[in-house]
């Protein structure tokens, strides 16, 4: 799938969830805003088209009373206009203007912006408080709920279930369901630790909210992530008996979540992990205080190329040489682009002889001239590299490696150097 396709796919993804959602960048412009974010945020729905900054989004929702300014000098928003950096996920839920109820759920990105969903929560707003008023509500919820309702023993035995919880995971009844009620929770659980988690916060809280787990959807064994909310109900004696609580399917939510982390991630030409991926992951391996060889690679001649050819030609290039590059070394061992033409590599590898041949295999991949179409590309690259030692800092090696491909291309290009060699 080419570049232009995958944009495509995602634009589309985007535009037609269920849920509002910009992306703000770390300057507050905004990098998506899709047509359900302006319907649920009440503007117009050229503001897709617009995206104008953050500020002037929030501006523009006070002068039409849309929301107050108190809300605008949250304490949420106020940090994000400081340009501040988030360093965790903040959800609330408010009224809106035309009177639905929005769950509003900001998440801190990499780079330094964010991203915020808007979530239509009228109905299920509706359906908890009409539960609050009357049993009889409360039996009309369970039965008509558009969502998962169910309540359970202390230890996480299923003991009831409404038609939606029934329906999500593939039985037609309660009491087909039911039949599994002492050993469902093990059986649908992907990751079977993070139902005790979930218990565990349960005892200590008596309240979980916005629980996301990965489950087996019971009857056809199919993937998917639910959102669990608990809270613990008592006997007459006052002690606790068990627990009651909703789930709703987050698996559409998800995907879009990884679509967008997974663009902040990646560069869009190539496909690669960018700059902020490598940071990250360099950070994480020093961490581990992992033995790796860090490789700094930069393009040689390529400038003439883009000045040659043009820089159509030029992105093509670029494309055609990270997936040589990521094709000769072992998936565990990530290729970036680092901008540019330049590229990086983190290898795991101990043994100095070993790093140095995959390097040099990497170098080979562009022995063969790059065909495009009716033009052939000749291009080499220069490696400069380093070992990762526990008394120097990522900075350093990264610094080191850089130097050490400059010494390489000084000498001859498409030459592989390492510090200190």
């Amino acid at each position: 799938m080419s570049d232009e396709d995958s944009t495509d796919y995602l634009e589309a993804a985007l535009q037609y969830m269920d849920q509002g959602l910009i992306v703000v960048r770390p300057d507050l412009s905004v990098a998506a805003l899709n047509v359900r974010a302006t319907e649920l945020a009440d503007c117009p729905a050229n503001f897709a088209q617009l995206r104008p900054n953050f500020r002037k989004i929030l501006e523009y929702q006070v002068k039409t009373g849309a929301i107050s300014q108190s809300y605008m000098d949250s304490r949420i928003n106020e940090f994000a206009l400081q340009g501040d950096t988030l360093r965790e996920t903040h959800t609330y839920t408010r009224k809106t203007q035309s009177g639905r109820w929005l769950d509003v759920r900001t998440t801190p990105l990499p780079d330094g912006g964010f991203v915020r969903t808007f979530t239509d929560q009228t109905e299920r707003h509706a359906i908890a408080e009409a539960k609050r008023q009357t049993d009889d509500a409360y039996r009309a919820l369970f039965e008509n709920a558009a969502i998962g309702i169910y309540r359970c023993s202390l230890d996480g035995h299923l003991l009831r279930a409404n038609p939606e919880l029934v329906a999500m995971h593939g039985h037609h009844t309660e009491e087909d369901l039911l039949r599994f009620g002492e050993t469902l929770a093990e059986e649908i659980h992907v990751d079977f630790t993070r139902f005790r988690d979930f218990l565990d916060l349960l005892a200590r809280d008596g309240r979980v909210t916005d629980f996301e787990v990965e489950i087996y959807r019971h009857l056809t064994r199919e993937r998917i992530w639910i959102s669990k909310s608990a809270w613990a109900i008592f006997d007459a004696e006052g002690e606790v008996a068990g627990y009651e609580g909703t789930v709703v399917e987050i698996t559409e939510r998800k995907r879009i979540e990884a679509l967008v982390q997974h663009a902040a991630d990646h560069d869009a030409m190539t496909g690669l992990p960018n700059r902020a991926k490598f940071q990250k992951c360099l950070d994480e391996a020093m961490a581990k205080d992992a033995t790796f060889h860090l490789a700094y690679l930069d393009l040689d001649k390529f400038k003439s190329i883009n000045d040659t050819y043009g820089h159509c030609v030029g992105d093509a290039v670029l494309a055609a040489v990270a997936q040589r590059f990521a094709g000769a070394v072992p998936a565990q061992d990530p290729v970036f682009r680092m901008g540019g033409d330049e590229f990086a590599i983190i290898l795991y590898l101990s043994d100095p002889v070993e790093a140095r041949r995959a390097l040099e295999r990497v170098i080979r991949t562009l022995d063969d001239p790059i065909q495009l179409h009716d033009l052939t590309v000749t291009i080499g690259v220069s490696v400069g590299a380093m070992k990762s030692r526990g008394d120097t800092a990522a900075s350093q090696i990264l610094h080191s490696a850089d130097m050490s491909m400059y010494r390489a291309k000084a000498i001859s290009g498409s030459a592989l150097m390492f510090h200190d060699t």
